[in-house]
């Protein structure tokens, strides 16, 4: 026998709609097949905020096929119906009578029903009112409309969405809906309202973002109103009528007209307000004492002062950046719970009005050109980010006792001369001071967490005093300084990257030896004369010191297992023997170095990629013999070079530059198979392309400027795609 009892059991088991012969036994099959995910004739049963229903969603279109299944639809009576229709072209009005068939045979079968109307393009309403009567959401998409008549005294109608709709006309009639909760009429240019309209009672959320209102006393009795958004509202000159709305918990006016928000007082549930941009906005008066305020944003308006927000005694956030007219943050002193404060670009002078904010843990007074320090700040126990960039701030003594502070960036700051106030914090995980005017960093002594440390351009700082012991440090940037040494760094174990790079004062790089974590270093265009210091960096994988002028050797680095590359360009160096034993080494660019006359001392580099000698003074590439990993060889503009020997037969080479050389024959690049492209441009001895012959992958070969015939061709060569002459 069939077990009835578990017939959810069986429906279950089909992916689609379960047959009809299933559903259809019993009024608990057919509920159990309206519950299945794909429910039967379209029909399913959900639970939203209005209880548990049977919806269908369709095209007024189909209204005839759901006339052919009313029987379906008449048979079960457990949960109210919601139809949900979308209204749309030319056809639309015939489809509504054939709705309103629909719904009378519910109404006679006892069949509770309402409807959810999607209509789009329509330029009036008044043919939908018989539907109107029983709809309860609506949505209508860019409708013409010159009137809104058709709304009013619906009573089960409770939500409206209505952008972008076009046409002159008034929301009052939406007013008199006893149950309406939710509006939402953004981009409605013509929509105005009377200010004298008192409906909306029961309205939580209503949004009229970029319409015509001038005034809002239309929601006075709007009792249960919780969140109003009218931003971009230009002709919206106040918020009166909104005093005393008990709760009413969000308010964005941002680009409106507001000239005031005194009608703000009293709405004693308000946690957020949002007059981003309200250039005639010059106070926050009205919302003293609001004790559940907890976020106001004010950015770009016109505040001259915020000593409105005294009394607000759960303000977490606060943003006043870009206010030109503020001068100072009186009224915010003493706030227990204020977290985070943005003052960027305003035109604060002092910021003393944060002492007390024990709570304080980000704090942005960025581009504050008027200020000079960051007194206020001192002994906030909970500040762990202070940004202070393109300030005017001459000391940053405020920050003394910050235990919490874990960044601080003074970026640009160039009356700031050094960074007293910071020291012993023992948080302190990462200081950028790029481009400021700092001349000593001895303020960073005893930040034992410190992590990152960035002075780039900093041209009056003389030495790294301050970082000496700091073994958590990880990072330093100090390129373009004038530093002489790196002692200071002798106990900075941990540091992986460090660049002092155009460091012009800098005579050697002593004190790094003892640095086994570091990876990566930049120093070039310095006063170093060897880098044998660095024979301890076993960790290294990255090494450029281009530029150094006095540089011969490259001893220091050999037996380094793990540096991948090595840059040299612009140095004085001879040979490469500093370079043995560097198994993992990738890539080498001793360009520009005209003393060098060769490669040897890179034998035995299985790993090497890419070997570039530019304008260098190599003669010959015979010590490149066997490098089987090799990809590129660039020793362009190498004079003295005469033959490409050695490198006949690698079998990863793609590309060769060897233009503006001295070559006569290519014949070294036999048997490169993998070989790519070819630039002999400027060989001006060059007379045949023999060499080339027969590769397989060749694409590319330039020979402008040499003596090889033009009607020379490499016709056995597949790929190749051109030959520059």
């Amino acid at each position: 026998m069939f077990p009835f009892q578990n017939i959810s059991d069986y429906m279950g088991c089909f992916k689609k709609a379960p047959p009809l012969a299933l559903a259809g036994v019993n009024a608990h099959s057919r509920e159990c097949g309206e519950c299945h995910e794909e429910g039967m004739f379209g029909w399913n049963i959900t639970t939203d905020d209005y209880g548990t229903r049977r919806v269908l969603n369709v095209y007024s279109s189909r209204v005839e096929k759901v006339w052919r299944a009313r029987w379906w639809l008449m048979r079960q009576g457990d949960y109210p119906l919601r139809l949900g229709v979308q209204f749309s072209g030319e056809r639309m009005l015939d489809d509504i009578f054939l709705w309103e068939r629909v719904s009378k045979k519910g109404l006679e079968n006892s069949v509770d029903h309402v409807f959810y109307l999607d209509i789009t393009g329509a330029k009036s309403l008044l043919p939908f009112a018989v539907l109107l009567q029983r709809t309860e959401n609506i949505s209508l998409n860019r409708c013409h409309l010159t009137s809104l008549q058709a709304f009013e005294r619906l009573q089960r109608l409770r939500s409206v969405e209505m952008p972008h709709c076009s046409g002159d006309f008034k929301i009052d009639p939406l007013g008199s809906g006893e149950n309406v909760m939710y509006l939402n009429a953004e981009y409605c240019g013509g929509l105005t309202c009377s200010e004298t309209l008192g409906g909306f009672r029961n309205i939580k959320k209503i949004n009229l973002k970029c319409t015509n209102i001038t005034a809002v006393m239309f929601l006075k009795n709007s009792k249960c109103l919780e969140s109003l958004d009218v931003s971009n509202c230009w002709y919206l000159g106040s918020l009166d009528g909104l005093s005393g709305l008990r709760n009413l918990t969000s308010v964005e006016a941002r680009y409106s007209g507001v000239k005031n928000i005194r009608g703000l007082s009293g709405c004693t549930a308000l946690e957020e307000v949002d007059v981003e941009h309200c250039e005639k906005l010059s106070s926050l008066d009205g919302l003293s004492e609001l004790q559940n305020l907890i976020n106001v944003k004010a950015r770009g308006s016109g505040v001259k002062n915020i000593r409105g927000l005294s009394g607000c005694i759960a303000m977490k956030e606060v943003d006043v950046r870009e206010c030109k007219n503020l001068a100072s943050l009186d009224g915010l002193s003493g706030k227990q719970k204020l977290v985070s404060v943005k003052v960027w670009k305003s035109g604060v002078k002092n910021i003393r009005g944060l002492s007390g904010c024990v709570a304080m843990e980000s704090l942005d007074v960025s581009q504050c050109e008027n200020l000079i320090s960051l007194d206020g700040l001192s002994g906030l126990q909970k500040l762990t980010k202070v940004n202070a960039r393109e300030s005017g701030v001459k000391n940053i003594r405020g920050l003394s006792g910050c235990v919490a502070l874990e960044e601080v960036d003074v970026e640009r700051c160039r009356c700031l001369t050094s960074l007293d106030g910071l020291s012993g914090l023992r948080k302190l995980r990462k200081v950028n001071g790029v481009y400021s005017g700092l001349e000593n960093i001895r303020g960073l002594s005893g930040c034992v967490s410190l992590e990152e440390v960035d002075v780039e351009s900093c041209y009056g700082l003389t030495s790294l005093d301050g970082l000496l012991g700091l073994k958590n440090l990880v990072s330093l940037n100090a390129r373009y300084t004038n530093i002489t040494e790196v002692c200071a760094l002798a106990e900075s174990f941990s540091l992986k990257k460090l660049n002092v790079g155009r460091c012009g004062s800098l005579k050697c790089l002593g004190g790094l030896s003892a640095l086994t974590n570091l990876e990566n270093l930049t120093a070039t265009s310095n006063k170093t004369t060897n880098i044998r210091p660095l024979s301890g960096c076993v960790s290294l994988r990255t090494v450029d010191v281009s530029g150094c002028e006095s540089l011969t050797s490259l001893e220091g680095l050999r037996g380094l297992k793990k540096l991948t590359e090595v840059l040299a360009k612009w140095t004085l160096v001879t040979d490469l023997s500093g370079l043995t034993g560097c198994v993992s080494l990738e890539i080498v660019d001793v360009g520009e170095c005209i003393c060098l006359s060769s490669f040897k001392g890179l034998s035995g580099l299985a790993s090497l990629r890419e070997v570039h000698a530019l304008y260098s003074g190599i003669k010959s590439l015979k010590d490149l013999t066997g490098f089987l990993a090799l990809e590129t060889v660039k020793v362009s503009g190498c004079k003295s070079l005469v033959s490409l020997k050695g490198l006949s037969g690698l079998p990863r080479l793609k590309t060769v530059d060897a233009s503006r050389t001295a070559i006569e024959s290519i014949e070294g690049l036999t048997g490169c198979l993998a070989l790519e492209t070819v630039n002999v441009m400027g060989c001006k001895d060059l007379e045949s392309l023999k060499g080339l012959s027969g590769l397989p992958r060749l694409k590319t070969v330039e020979a402008y400027g040499t003596s090889v015939p033009r009607d020379e061709n490499l016709n056995d060569c597949p790929e190749l795609k051109e030959i520059t002459f």
